[in-house]
């Protein structure tokens, strides 16, 4: 798998111009809609914090409860933008739309991948004898160049989507709770590529408002491939009952670090 952006020498009136301005427009009308639903629907502010649904770039355990609505919006490197809305149809169950633009910001070609659906659903929210969540789930694989294949005929399927399944479990450090995330995922969409399957473990460290993080993932099943293995690193801000703000770094041995901006709102109907 591989993520090649090429740059393109284009005079002043190359068509990829004119298709950029036709895919910022599609991407700020989709900015317009999805703020009108945070702005005008009435509802009213859900009661717990922002839920950490995904440590920078594995999923968590985690749903939202029945009416609770999610906006999230990524920016990633090569002017790259994915926004997912999220809805809760019930307290275990967690439905989901993911829009991707490749490129939307820069010189090089944009490139739009087909929208895509997410889905969780946890078994059990834990008790004090089973402290631990268990969820199932499919979604997007996110950022960087293991999210993109180009094993496809349809240069606009590219975006990796695959099941998962993940295990949250509270710990306690210096008296207050902190959260572990283990899981196994594969893609599946657009091609099944079985030997991508990984591994990913996750852990944050809520410090009030501020939320440090850490990830390894893309641990494979292959030895040889140890190099491929991904160490993630982020901070989280909740500025609100209803509003968080991460600043996230993947990185791996030998790649170019992927910087991630995430905002993420949260309200119900």
């Amino acid at each position: 798998m591989i993520n090649q952006n090429r740059k393109l020498n284009q005079s002043t009136d190359h068509p990829g111009k004119y298709k950029k301005r036709n895919l910022l427009s599609a991407f700020s009308k989709q900015i317009t809609f999805l703020s009108f639903l945070v702005l005008f629907i009435p509802g009213k502010t859900a009661s717990a914090m922002v839920p950490l649904m995904d440590v920078i770039n594995t999923p968590t355990a985690v749903t939202l409860d029945r009416g609770v609505y999610d906006l999230s919006f990524f920016a990633y490197n090569s002017g790259s933008l994915l926004s997912q809305a999220s809805l809760g149809v019930h307290s275990n169950i967690l439905l989901g739309v993911t829009f991707d633009i490749e490129n939307v910001i820069g010189e090089e070609t944009p490139r739009m991948n087909v929208p895509g659906v997410n889905a969780r659903f946890k078994f059990t929210d834990g008790t004090p004898e089973f402290p631990i969540l268990l969820a199932i789930g499919y979604s997007s694989f996110y950022s960087s160049r293991y999210s993109r294949t180009d094993e496809t005929d349809n240069p606009f399927n590219r975006q990796l989507y695959g099941p998962y399944f993940v295990i949250t479990k509270p710990v306690f450090i210096a008296g207050s709770e902190q959260h572990v995330h283990f899981g196994l995922r594969t893609p599946v969409q657009p091609s099944y590529l079985p030997e991508e399957t990984a591994l990913f473990v996750s852990f944050d460290y809520p410090l009030g408002n501020f939320v440090p993080m850490i990830e390894i993932e893309h641990v494979v099943f292959d030895y040889r491939r140890m190099d491929e293995i991904l160490y993630n690193a982020g901070f989280r801000f909740l500025f609100a009952d209803n509003l968080a703000i991460e600043f996230n770094v993947v990185s791996g041995l030998g790649l170019a670090s992927n910087r991630m901006v995430v905002i993420q709102f949260m309200d119900k109907f």
